[in-house]
């Protein structure tokens, strides 16, 4: 297998400025924050994981699946969704970052053998790709428990909105002021108040998503609560000046019966969710 002789880290700004920069360095991530959106990106080698790694537990916990769309980085967040291309074939996948590595230094990324069977990796055993960041999760770095990124950076802020005054042309005639007459009222009665969503405190859930607008984490509910989940529900997490939202369905009584929903959500709307234990805040 050839050996690539450099690996290129690119920042794209996204119509917009000024830009973050970011910096990268192995077993390490640092973000420096500005109040603006931006795209991360890399070049390298990918390769993908040996069958002997089937089963066995990766940094974020869970145990590697081969045929689960998953793969390993060492400064991403565990949780975050990247989109691999490969290069000289244009063939694209998207994957969740669940593990560190590679180990070797000349590669960027490893696929699990699900994801490198949809880019044809599985024949060439590595290749030149692009990775770009689609969504950054809420976990630590993938090879460092003490690093965080802070995602308060990728929330959109909303538009900003003008009051429009329209002035009366000079030219346009005045209008005759009509004659005031009695309008009988009429009473409407008051709206019901809309029931509070339930939110769950702790216990076994699937973990479907994490965002910085919460517009964005709203839509995906609607999309899981149509596929009949109606137990699924939004949690808002403070983080410095913003907040994270991220959309858990749940509870669920055995780590079986959360797997089991995992498949059927994969299944329908192509979601690979993540178990996990959601605790009280203290």
């Amino acid at each position: 297998m050839k050996k690539s002789s450099n690996i290129v880290f690119e920042r794209k700004k996204m119509n917009r400025t000024p830009d973050f920069p970011s910096l990268l360095v192995f077993g390490w991530c640092f973000l420096f924050a500005t109040n603006m959106a931006a795209q991360w990106s890399e070049t390298g080698e990918a390769s993908y994981y040996a069958d002997k790694f089937h089963g066995r537990p990766t940094a974020s916990g869970e145990k590697y699946n081969k045929n689960d769309l998953t793969a390993a980085h060492r400064t991403l967040p565990i949780g975050s969704i990247v989109r691999v291309t490969r290069l000289d074939n244009e063939q694209q996948i998207e994957v969740r970052i669940n593990d560190c590595g590679p180990h070797k230094k000349d590669r960027i990324i490893d696929l699990s053998k699900a994801a490198a069977k949809k880019v044809g990796l599985l024949h060439d055993g590595v290749a030149q790709v692009r990775v770009d960041l689609v969504q950054p999760g809420e976990g630590h770095c993938a090879c460092d428990r003490k690093k965080y990124w802070d995602l308060s950076e990728w929330a959109t802020p909303e538009p900003a909105h003008e009051e429009v005054v329209v002035k009366p042309s000079k030219e346009a005639p005045a209008r005759p002021v009509a004659q005031e007459t009695e309008v009988p009222v009429r009473v409407t009665p008051a709206p019901k108040p809309e029931t509070a969503p339930v939110i769950i405190e702790m216990g076994t859930v699937l973990q479907l998503g994490a965002f910085g607008v919460e517009t964005n984490a709203q839509k995906l509910l609607e999309n899981v609560k149509k596929e009949g989940f109606e137990q699924a529900f939004i949690k808002e997490f403070p983080n410095g000046a913003g907040a994270i939202f991220r959309v858990y369905a749940g509870t669920y009584a055995t780590r079986e019966a959360a797997l089991e929903a995992k498949s059927v959500l994969k299944n329908k709307l192509g979601i690979d969710g993540l178990v996990t234990e959601l605790k009280p805040e203290k």
